[in-house]
């Protein structure tokens, strides 16, 4: 993502983050997911793809720490989360 002269939108983070979810590669996504949140392009929507990968991963406790992190980054939690996190 740093290769580009243009900045990464919250569109690209989040297309980004689903693609390491896909390829079984939670670690990515998890570093995107940073990425996003230091750029300021976070959401819901991120974090929940983060969650589906790091579910596909087993990495459910690292997927719950974060979920306690979103308030602190001033992000709401919505079904969609809650409904990553219980699959």
């Amino acid at each position: 993502l740093r290769c580009s002269q243009q900045r990464p939108s919250s569109v690209t983070f989040n297309s980004c983050i689903s693609a390491g979810e896909k390829a079984s590669q939670w670690q990515m996504s998890l570093e995107i997911l940073q990425e996003a949140c230091k750029e300021g392009h976070a959401s819901s929507v991120s974090f929940n793809a983060t969650f589906t990968a790091l579910e596909r991963g087993s990495r459910w406790t690292l997927a719950l720490q974060l979920l306690k992190e979103m308030p602190w980054r001033k992000i709401v939690p919505d079904m969609g989360s809650y409904g990553a996190l219980l699959t």
